[in-house]
């Protein structure tokens, strides 16, 4: 028995972003930018028509998404070794994080480093800590 699924990749119309869809949902709002969406129905493809064309064998280029979770790998590792304190368990810290690569990322593509400063991310018994970190584009173009 072979099941057959389709898998339809959704795009944030304002960012880029890929979208995590909840099943059966018809739209909502980008996690990363807040633009707001709506899913339109993908016209069946009818006997006779061709198939897609497959891709001419480069690697896609890798989504807002995997951008945004790569790079702040990146930051999550330098805040650590400066700190000695880890905010991958921290959610909140993790989500203002990814709020700013979503607006940041895009300058890296006309400039060759952006700044990063998130005051008060977190804070310990010595006081509140804050993020500052020169991203460049070296740096994020490996990724």
């Amino acid at each position: 028995m072979s099941t057959h699924l389709d898998l339809i990749i959704h795009k944030c119309p304002g960012c880029g972003a890929t979208l995590e869809l909840i099943p059966g949902s018809t739209g909502g709002r980008c996690e990363y930018c807040g633009s707001p969406f709506t899913l339109t129905a993908r016209p069946a493809q009818t006997a006779g028509e061709p198939a897609p064309q497959e891709s001419s064998g480069h690697a896609p280029p890798p989504s807002a998404r995997e951008r945004i979770r790569a790079t702040r790998k990146i930051l999550l590792k330098a805040f650590k070794r400066e700190h000695g304190i880890d905010l991958g368990k921290d959610p909140v810290a993790k989500r203002r994080i990814d709020e700013a690569l979503a607006k940041l990322l895009p300058e890296l593509d006309t400039s060759p480093s952006v700044e990063i400063n998130l005051p008060f991310i977190t804070a310990d018994a010595s006081g509140p800590k804050h993020l500052v970190h020169i991203l460049h584009r070296d740096e994020i173009s490996s990724l």
